[in-house]
């Protein structure tokens, strides 16, 4: 009995072998197929096996890629790490979380039920973008502070130290993703924000 077929069903019974091979991977062989060795020609023999650098396909071992990198950690790399991923975690600061334990920290917070956030007379709005605590505009004038503007400016940097050293001690005892950070520009702009 004869077969006959056309050439669109013959396509169809041709096989094809694709390899994740290609010049210059690296790939396992020798007699125990371990190895290491270059792929320098990727070819066919006379009876139609694939071959590397000559030799049957068969007598090589393809790498896996988790095999192929080996990563020795250390405990830096480690928390290095474990940080990074809480970090992608960490979607949004909740900055009454925040506040209520740099209140705990000095009886000179309050926490009001509106939007501000107080600290000894200094008052705080969260800013637009939501990334920081900014002093009220009205009490960035040391005029307000004193009569003199020297006085002022004094009274505002005392300010500044004593929130500057409520922070450290914040980030000492808490265990967030990220730094809590504080300044005082030369305007006297006063603000609370993070850093990773």
């Amino acid at each position: 009995m004869k077969i006959i077929l056309t050439e669109d069903q013959y396509e169809q019974l041709t096989e094809m072998i694709k390899l994740d091979i290609k010049v210059g991977d690296t790939i396992m062989g020798g007699k125990f197929k371990n190895k290491k060795v270059v792929v320098k020609t990727i070819g066919k023999n006379d009876k139609g096996d694939i071959t590397i650098n000559g030799k049957p396909l068969l007598r090589f071992r393809i790498i896996k890629e988790n095999m192929k990198k080996t990563m020795i950690l250390d405990e830096k790399d480690l928390t290095r790490i474990v940080k990074q991923t809480i970090n992608e975690n960490f979607k949004e600061i909740s900055w009454e979380d925040i506040w209520f334990k740099l209140r705990r920290l000095s009886q000179s917070f309050h926490f009001p039920s509106d939007p501000e956030y107080s600290f000894g007379g200094l008052d705080f709005m969260v800013s637009e973008d939501g990334e920081s605590l900014d002093l009220i505009d009205f009490y960035k004038d040391p005029y307000v502070w004193r009569n003199e503007y020297d006085e002022g400016v004094e009274v505002l940097k005392k300010y500044s130290i004593k929130i500057k050293n409520f922070v450290d001690e914040f980030n000492l005892k808490y265990d967030y993703p990220f730094t809590l950070m504080f300044k005082m520009d030369s305007k006297y702009n006063m603000k609370f924000y993070t850093e990773d």
